[in-house]
């Protein structure tokens, strides 16, 4: 028998929502102030103190809300990570009404359920990075493309146009979007249509428009930002590797939970066959807006570190195919569908909760790979002190972009980083030029798991070179890392190593 909603159950479900909503937001609000910010996070706060129409890595949307929410309530973990709780809340919000629209509000319900129960997302939610703001928007977009294609109302198209622009604005991986939504069109029957009709092709200049102080900044800088994300890396392309593929398997595994990863990828596949044999346009969506991008990024990791957060907007459409299937193999009356829906969800949870519980009880020894946010207040105390006893006007330079943008933050003080010493500097190579410091004085501190290979090297950028004692981080007895600081005179600018 199918399942058909009433009213009181979509009053039921809205309202069991809001308490999903609110109780997430509440714990979300309480954590994000008990870790110190992640080297990426506090390099993108350091996108907020130098606002630009872009930056070299990434779309600036992330950047202008650290800024927002940092000039409201000042310099502070909680601050910088405030507005993503927030765009988390409205995803859930977004994952609801898609699959409400898609098919009804109890898939909806448990979709933002689900979506909330995935590691990647509930934790990532409370990390400030481009992959936030990008997924709301994401999301966002398929809310409208969904209500187009459910109501065929050419007003979609351009709320689509401009949700696919503030995705672009968050990060370049939303170009998937567009691909989507053109394969979406030629394969479907029912709308195929729309190729050719206007209105496509204006949501697109739309979407152009919002994002153009991307292509702007990019224009004024040689197109740096679009070549750096396309043949810098098209270029580190290697041969074969099965360890880069099985990695990236084993890491979509572990932030997605072994049963859970399972059943999204089960319903990505079975939404394209309902879709091309049952002509089911609405598992067909799911279908084109979620293998596109774990198509393309599965070929990659053959050759190429995949990162374990590139494939995660797929997991939207993903979780409500999944919903949707789960609800339909129980309808039909397969009730080993319901053990394995709660072994899911529950599995998934346990690795959300260890997730959660790793960071903050230091007691639990684990590898410097996975607690990457400890010991940053102790080195920006160090480096304080070790500044207060260099003559005025020393600078302070972090070797890698994340040793530098961690003391700027918990030290308060400027930084610069690699282009002081002839390495790329990402986007530290825009907010300094070193010829401007020749003859300064400069503490240079690196970090051993990112260790600078050469430091022996240093007396070629300066007249003399001390090394200090390096500064020693442990968690539960074990040594995590090791901070290295040198006293550096006489800076000789960044060209002095070939002269």
């Amino acid at each position: 028998m199918t399942y058909q909603p009433s009213a009181d159950d979509n009053s039921k479900y809205f309202r069991y929502l809001v308490y999903l909503i609110v109780g997430t937001a509440i714990f979300r609000l309480l954590y994000i102030n008990a870790l110190n910010l992640a080297p990426q996070e506090a390099y993108y706060w350091n996108y907020s103190r130098h606002l630009a129409l872009s930056y070299l890595d990434h779309p600036p949307m992330l950047a202008y809300m650290i800024y927002i929410f940092t000039s409201i309530g000042g310099q502070s973990e909680f601050f910088v990570r405030l507005g993503c709780v927030l765009f988390a809340s409205g995803l859930t919000v977004v994952v609801y009404l898609t699959a409400k629209t898609l098919f009804d509000a109890r898939v909806g319900f448990y979709s933002a359920l689900l979506l909330n129960g995935v590691l990647v997302f509930f934790v990532g939610s409370m990390i400030a990075t481009p992959d936030t703001p990008m997924m709301f928007f994401w999301g966002l977009s398929l809310l409208f493309f969904s209500k187009l294609v459910v109501t065929q109302e050419k007003r979609w198209w351009y709320l689509l146009g401009i949700g696919t622009g503030l995705a672009l604005l968050s990060k370049y991986t939303a170009v998937f979007i567009i691909l989507s939504v053109f394969l979406f069109l030629v394969f479907s029957r029912e709308n195929r249509r729309w190729l050719v009709s206007k209105e496509p092709y204006l949501a697109l200049v739309l979407a152009m428009m919002v994002f153009s102080p991307v292509i702007l900044w990019n224009a004024q800088n040689h197109w740096a930002s679009f070549l750096f994300q396309s043949s810098r890396r098209a270029g580190e392309l290697g041969a074969f590797s099965a360890a880069h593929f099985f990695g990236y398997i084993g890491a979509q595994i572990g932030v997605v939970s072994p049963l859970l990863f399972g059943g999204l990828i089960y319903a990505v596949f079975k939404s394209g066959m309902l879709g091309f044999r049952e002509n089911n346009q609405r598992f067909l969506l799911c279908f084109f807006w979620s293998f596109p991008l774990i198509g393309f990024f599965t070929l990659v990791a053959t050759h190429y570190w995949v990162k374990m957060n590139w494939i995660t907007a797929a997991y939207l459409p993903a979780s409500i195919a999944a919903t949707a299937l789960y609800f339909e193999f129980l309808g039909r009356g397969k009730k080993w569908i319901k053990t394995f829906g709660i072994s899911a969800l529950i599995v998934s949870l346990i690795f959300v909760a260890i997730a959660l519980i790793l960071p903050v009880i230091k007691s639990i020894p684990v590898s410097s790979s996975l607690d990457t946010v400890s010991g940053w207040r102790q080195l920006a105390q160090r480096v304080e002190k070790e500044k207060a006893g260099m003559p005025e006007g020393t600078v302070v330079i972090g070797y890698e972009y994340k040793v530098a943008s961690e003391i700027a933050f918990y030290a308060s003080m400027e930084t610069y980083s690699n282009n002081f010493v002839g390495r790329n500097g990402l986007e530290y190579d825009y907010w300094s030029d070193p010829d401007d410091f020749v003859g300064k004085d400069a503490i240079f501190v690196y970090d051993e798991r990112n260790r600078y290979k050469d430091p022996e090297r240093l007396i070629e950028f300066f007249d003399s070179v001390e090394e200090t004692d390096p500064l020693e981080i442990y968690r539960a007895g074990r040594r995590l890392t090791t901070f290295h600081l040198f006293r550096c005179f006489g800076y000789r600018g960044p060209e002095a190593a070939s002269d």
